[in-house]
């Protein structure tokens, strides 16, 4: 399987403008590639990361009210 890059694919967009159906058949790879892509930097960013024995467990996170008298403290509710 070869993979077509985006520059290509929007060399094609661009130079087949008689040929609609090429057109949004390119449109379509390429808004698929361009998720593939985005998918794909995500994992690598995870796999990046350093593992840490507190990834799996749970958490307790505790909100207080701030400054700012009473408007401050409805967003804590």
């Amino acid at each position: 399987m070869k993979f077509v890059g985006s520059k290509e694919l929007k060399s094609v967009i661009s130079d087949c403008q008689d040929d609609k159906d090429m057109q949004q058949m390119a449109s379509e790879e390429l808004s698929e590639a361009t998720e593939g892509e985005k998918k794909f930097q995500f994992l690598l960013l995870k796999s990046l990361l350093p593992k840490d024995d507190a990834d799996e467990r749970d958490c307790i996170l505790e909100v207080r009210a701030g400054t700012g008298g009473e408007e401050a403290s409805l967003f804590t509710l």
